[in-house]
């Protein structure tokens, strides 16, 4: 039989076929859809497309997740708060062409963002909560929110080994409608931007500045120096014991004018861990405060 070295010289004798000067033209995108009612354009996805997977696969990497660097929310008010609070919308998962019309208006905003329709499927495949609502969007995470209300209470909220997302999200959403300054959510809590968080303080996070996670060491340079610091305990024995001193039911206080210096700020503890011993500690440092 013919041997190996027969065949190489065989397949070199082969004319090659000369190479194309075309430049080969990338396929074009014919799943553009313009909705009739909207004018959006948006893409046409089948179930389990790859697009979908490879965002929220994207979403839910450990790396992205330490940068913070991307956002999901789910739902129509949510959505249109973060908007309205200028976070840039990247992408945006909708079932139905009437979900698609009750954001419609708000899109304008946001005019690079990319639309996609996916089966309700693929919204309840990769939604977080337990019915999905809908509408699925991706954002870029907030880095600094400014505080639009007027007549902003000095005061500061400490969020302090809280890690029930309903129970941190709460607590910002009646920070955010006092209004207080801020809200400083330490090392340890849950992520305040985590979608049960979300929830739980129905647009909240997006209406006051949130710092996160904080370290007890940065807390002197992040307060002012007149400062009165309150600690809202729920066990009154280890209160006692971290303070040598009995707790109060009623701290009295003034709300300051203008011009005023003085500033206070209220820890707020876990439910189950409570106030730190760095809490505490941390109580100690300033006149007149009291838990």
């Amino acid at each position: 039989g013919t041997n190996w070295v027969e065949k190489q010289e065989k397949r070199r004798s082969f004319p090659k076929h000369p190479k194309s000067t075309v430049k080969a033209e990338k396929p074009q995108k014919t799943d553009q859809i313009i909705d009739k009612n909207t004018n959006l354009t948006y893409r046409d996805l089948k179930f389990r497309d790859p697009v979908i997977r490879d965002t929220m696969m994207l979403l839910t990497s450990r790396k992205r997740q330490k940068k913070g660097a991307l956002l999901l929310l789910e739902g129509r008010r949510l959505i249109e708060d973060a908007i309205k609070s200028n976070l840039r919308l990247r992408k945006l998962f909708f079932s139905r062409s009437e979900d698609l019309e009750d954001v419609a208006e708000h899109l304008k905003a946001a005019p690079e963002a990319e639309l996609f329709r996916i089966t309700y499927r693929d919204l309840s495949l990769w939604s977080q909560l337990s019915t999905s609502p809908g509408l699925m969007a991706i954002f870029d995470r907030p880095k600094a929110i400014q505080s639009k209300a007027k007549n902003i209470l000095p005061i500061s909220v400490i969020c302090d080994n809280i890690r029930e997302p309903n129970n941190l999200g709460s607590v910002i959403r009646i920070c955010a409608a006092l209004p207080c300054r801020e809200v400083l959510v330490m090392k340890g809590c849950t992520d305040p931007f985590d979608t049960k968080s979300l929830r739980g303080g129905a647009g909240g996070q997006f209406l006051i500045p949130i710092r996160y996670p904080v370290n007890w060491e940065e807390l002197q340079d992040i307060l002012p120096e007149e400062n009165s610091v309150f600690v809202a305990e729920n066990s009154l024995e280890k209160a006692s014991q971290l303070t040598n001193q009995l707790p109060i039911d009623v701290a009295e206080f003034s709300i300051p004018g203008e011009g005023d210096t003085q500033h206070m700020t209220v820890i707020i503890g876990g439910e189950t861990h409570g106030i730190s011993e760095e809490g505490y500690g941390l109580m100690k440092l300033y006149k007149n405060s009291a838990c």
